[in-house]
């Protein structure tokens, strides 16, 4: 172990705390959009396994895996694993009661857990006069959600675009510092030992 390797593990705990920041490599992407009570069941829009990062939307109108009341229009879906930014545009004018958006079972590149989801810019995407729409969002340590929700008709989607900020956090706390100092000490122990050798 020469001088540069000590120092390196005095600073960083010799490979302990990770130099890079985790990212979302893939994800499941769900969209339910639903007039409870006006037809036969929600329009859903699926893209398991999406990988990322990659040019979005990977949500859109294509991805519709089963739409029984024959409705038009949703939200496209698009994260940026760069920035960790959601959004949400819209690509038609049909209107809704609750329309809900997920990434589910995430996989990171490194030890991550979502800590996080806040609204960036919101009331662009949907709009409604009389009520507009609530929108909140929710999350698990691997998955997150936005949910629109009128509690009655309607509301209406517009062509353009909501956006959250996900945030992530590491699943497994930072080794303490004194640790780090041991890990310190321990290197150039061995230095020691070595030079001595020599």
């Amino acid at each position: 172990m020469n001088l540069s390797t000590v120092l390196k593990c005095l600073l960083i705990g010799c490979g302990l705390v990770s130099a890079a920041s985790a990212g979302i490599i893939s994800a499941d992407f769900l969209e339910t959009l639903d007039l409870p009570g006006y037809g036969s069941g929600p329009r859903i829009e699926s893209n398991p396994g999406a990988t990322l990062p990659s040019a979005g939307p990977q949500l859109t109108a294509a991805n519709v895996i089963s739409n029984p009341s024959f409705w038009n229009n949703s939200l496209n879906v698009t994260f940026d694993a760069a920035t960790n930014i959601l959004s949400l545009t819209g690509d038609g004018d049909n209107t809704y009661v609750v329309i809900t958006a997920s990434l589910s079972n995430l996989l990171f590149d490194d030890g991550a857990i979502v800590t996080g989801i806040t609204p960036i810019s919101v009331g662009n995407a949907a709009f409604g006069e009389s009520p507009a729409p609530v929108v909140t969002t929710s999350f698990t340590d691997n998955s997150f959600q936005v949910t629109y929700d009128s509690g009655s008709c309607c509301f209406s989607i517009q062509g353009q675009t909501d956006t959250f900020q996900v945030t992530l956090g590491s699943a497994t706390p930072e080794p303490a510092p004194v640790a780090l100092l041991g890990s310190g000490l321990l290197g150039l122990g061995l230095l020691r030992k070595r030079i001595t050798r020599n």
